[in-house]
């Protein structure tokens, strides 16, 4: 296709679409949380608090989620979607480590919202599925597992309090 081809002329602008209605199945995210994790990668694990903050962006079409894990020094941003073509919500996560990932998920499926996807963490790659779970309107609970052949290894469990 020639570039040409993609230049339309000014009245056949379309319209701005609405934001997908799935993304209300993100709203749970949305608002002030406190935080507290337990790192299952560490023998012994080792827990933590953390604050995390999410917002819809962009008309609604994404939620951007700033994490802040002070014990640590990292920042991060999560950026979600949902691809109406392809059907699927996405997120993208990146932190000033130089981690990031971009994985995806079908939906809620049992109560579950699971991202699934590659990630680059810590010098490698690494395959990723982060498990959402509502434990009421104020609190959800966010574990992270790690591929290991076919096992899945947790990674951390992070609950998540709304202030």
């Amino acid at each position: 296709m020639a570039s040409e081809e993609l230049i339309r002329p000014a009245e056949d602008v379309l319209p701005r679409p609405d934001a997908p209605e799935r993304m209300r199945d993100l709203d749970f995210m949305l608002g002030e949380f406190r935080v507290e994790y337990t790192n299952l990668t560490t023998n012994p694990p080792t827990t933590g608090t953390a604050e995390w903050s999410a917002q819809a962006t962009h008309r609604g079409h994404f939620v951007e989620m700033l994490q802040n894990l002070p014990a640590h020094d990292i920042t991060s941003h999560w950026t979600f979607g949902f691809n109406q073509r392809d059907n699927q919500f996405f997120s993208l996560y990146r932190d000033d480590w130089g981690n990031y990932a971009q994985v995806t998920s079908p939906g809620w499926e049992d109560g579950h919202l699971r991202f699934t996807g590659e990630c680059f963490g810590f010098g490698m790659y690494i395959v990723t599925q982060e498990d959402f779970e509502i434990v009421d309107e104020n609190h959800y609970v966010k574990r992270s597992f790690v591929r290991n052949g076919e096992a899945w290894l947790p990674g951390d469990v992070i609950n998540c309090y709304r202030i």
